[in-house]
């Protein structure tokens, strides 16, 4: 008959094994690739379709729109700034909520131009533009900050 290697035959057509594990992985290979190309063509395609483009002056539009907001919201802050000081979490959290509402009551149009809505009820839309306004908070209570109107910070608590 034929020779045994571990129980199986190494010959013979009743119990020849065949190892197509390569060309399987091969044919994987190239499905993950097609399907990758497909895939960014769909998204291209769903963008296109929905029109999900922003402008560069769409782009500055919004980011004016949350800097004029930050403003109004460290003005109304100004006693809290007062007694807190600028990097405070308290001040920080009372300016993004009041730049939130009047982003939203006095820009609709730049957040529209952006894809988000007036609505404050829609709980991802709310984070989107409070994300928003706390990455451009940094540079808007700089600029605040540096305004002669701006109150001293407040002295150091004395040990």
């Amino acid at each position: 008959m034929g020779a045994v290697d571990g129980g199986a035959k190494t010959f013979g057509t009743k119990n020849m094994n065949v190892d197509i594990s390569p060309v399987v992985q091969s044919v994987v290979g190239l499905c993950a690739v097609a399907l990758t190309v497909l895939g960014g063509i769909a998204l291209q395609a769903f963008a296109a379709k929905l029109k999900v483009q922003i402008s560069a002056s769409q782009t500055s539009a919004f980011d004016d729109a949350l800097s004029k907001a930050l403003t109004y919201g460290a003005t109304v802050a100004d006693a809290e700034i007062k007694a807190k000081g600028w990097d405070h979490p308290d001040v920080k959290n009372a300016v993004v909520a009041t730049a939130l509402t009047y982003a939203v009551s006095k820009f609709p149009d730049a957040l529209a131009a952006v894809g988000l809505s007036t609505d404050l009820t829609n709980p991802t839309n709310v984070a989107t533009i409070t994300a928003a306004l706390q990455r451009a908070l940094p540079a808007a209570m700089l600029t605040a900050s540096a305004s002669p109107a701006t109150p001293p910070a407040p002295a150091a608590p004395k040990a």
